[in-house]
């Protein structure tokens, strides 16, 4: 799933770790190739490792829908990864080259947001995820040059004119609507009160018409005291539904500035006054466009992403040496990835945000000696 916060999570323009002695067993090796872009056993073995962690500690997942990601582990993370070196590939064709004052810019600001002050104390950072500073500097010229691509050919295409905006608010109507709400307050004769139900009812009388000659909640519950009455409670603002069947009848039916009929209740017996009515409506145009401006720049980016990854991967050079549970990492896109809900955050190739000017990399693997490049295609 192509995300900003997952937009380097590999180092592409790597190759071999190293070219094993003969008879030795093989440690790395090129499962795949992107035009100049490579991806190595190791980095796929990492990224699927990674989805299968994320898939273990996910929540709201049913058995079944963690066997069938675990299951689709390989192929996701080999799509990804293949995403991945598209659009590090068009980098190149674009001659999208971060310059070391860019470089040096982004690792400060990096190294500011988590709070490191010295260089060594960030160094011994790196170190400890595996990384020197060269091999970390090379994952954010990647990084870099990966979101300049999505800056240039998919986040540039993105506008959303407020008559789109418009149309979509009239379109989504029903969604804008607002209930009838009521603000409201009560008061509770506790059970603790007195041992009966009707006991306690009698006295819930005796406040209510206190309450209806004047007295205000406050100055009764004070008067009678904690270990009768709990309260002034202000409920807020509730929509017909959301209290207690009992409650919610009593609180529709009343006028504002009305005082209920004691109501036996969960706790006790409650007197309930609604202060103000807000009838049902519709929200503004004014006040949900921003909303709608964000939610359909995501969906045009998503779909661009798309097409930009489709086309690139059109002309790609691609050689393949696949691990048998990636095979058919090509097709491993839901239909309608929208529907995956709880499994969203697996669903490869998927556009989020558009991604920030220079995100950082995640930490893997450092890379090694580059490979031998593979014919390109024409740049588009």
């Amino acid at each position: 799933m192509i995300r900003a916060s997952l937009l380097l999570l590999s180092a592409a323009s790597v190759a071999l770790a190293a070219l094993p002695a003969r008879g030795a067993e093989l440690v790395d090796r090129v499962v795949l190739r992107v035009n100049d872009e490579i991806v190595t056993l190791r980095e796929y073995r990492e990224r699927r490792e990674m989805r299968l962690e994320s898939i273990a500690a996910a929540e709201g997942l049913t058995t079944e829908e963690r066997r069938r990601l675990a299951t689709e582990a390989g192929r996701a993370a080999l799509r990804e990864l293949f995403d991945e070196a598209l659009v590090l590939s068009r980098a190149r064709q674009l001659r999208i080259d971060p310059t070391p004052s860019q470089l040096d810019a982004a690792i400060d600001s990096t190294r500011e947001r988590m709070g490191i002050d010295s260089a060594a104390e960030f160094e011994r950072a790196l170190a400890e995820n595996g990384l020197t500073r060269e091999s970390y500097r090379q994952r954010m010229k990647q990084n870099i040059a990966f979101n300049e691509v999505m800056q240039r050919e998919v986040q540039a295409k993105v506008t959303v004119e407020d008559d789109v905006l418009l149309r979509l608010y009239r379109d989504q109507a029903e969604r804008f609507r607002t209930p009838a709400r009521r603000r409201v307050e009560e008061l509770v004769v506790v059970e603790s009160a007195a041992p009966d139900a009707g006991q306690r009812r009698v006295i819930a009388e005796d406040l209510r018409r206190a309450l209806e000659g004047g007295e205000s909640m406050a100055a009764v519950a004070e008067r009678v005291g904690a270990d009768v009455v709990a309260g002034p409670i202000d409920l807020g603002w509730v929509v017909a539904g959301e209290l207690a069947p009992e409650l919610d009848r009593v609180v529709q039916a009343l006028e504002p500035g009305a005082v209920s009929e004691p109501v036996e209740a969960r706790a006790g017996v409650h007197l309930l006054v609604v202060r103000e009515v807000r009838p049902a409506g519709t929200r503004p145009f004014d006040e949900v466009k921003e909303t709608l401006r964000v939610e359909e720049s995501r969906r045009l980016f998503e779909e661009k992403t798309r097409e930009l990854l489709a086309d690139l991967e059109r002309k790609a050079y691609v050689v393949e040496n696949l691990p048998e549970e990636a095979v058919g990492y090509r097709t491993a896109l839901p239909e309608n990835p929208e529907a995956a809900g709880a499994l969203g955050s697996f669903a490869p190739a998927r556009a989020g945000e558009a991604p920030p000017p220079a995100a950082e990399p995640a930490p893997l693997a450092p890379a090694s000696q580059p490979a031998a490049t593979a014919p390109p295609p024409a740049a588009p």
